[in-house]
């Protein structure tokens, strides 16, 4: 999975292909649960890292929603919307 990852982050890959291969190579639905949790959560990385909040915050609550609750990214995954929420909330005023 980790250089999977890596092949994302390389824009190796796309979205769509990356999401197909971990469809494609789950072996039982557990394993898919896990494996798209991963996924959701380095996807939101990415694109908070690019600015695009919403799409993280969207993918992050997509990585808590398998309920892989022993998974880092599951708690890494609410961890970072805490921020963000909190990060909005003190926004200076324009």
């Amino acid at each position: 999975m980790g250089l999977l990852i890596a092949r994302l982050y390389l824009n190796e890959i796309s979205e769509e292909a990356f999401f197909r291969e971990i469809m494609e190579t789950s072996t039982d639905n557990t394993q898919l649960a896990q494996r798209l949790c991963e996924g959701y959560f380095y996807l939101a990385k990415r694109y908070q890292a690019q600015g695009d909040i919403s799409s993280a915050v969207a993918l992050y609550k997509l990585a808590m929603s398998g309920n892989v609750y022993d998974f880092v990214e599951h708690r890494y995954a609410m961890l970072e919307l805490s921020r963000i929420a909190y990060e909005l909330r003190h926004q200076p005023a324009i």
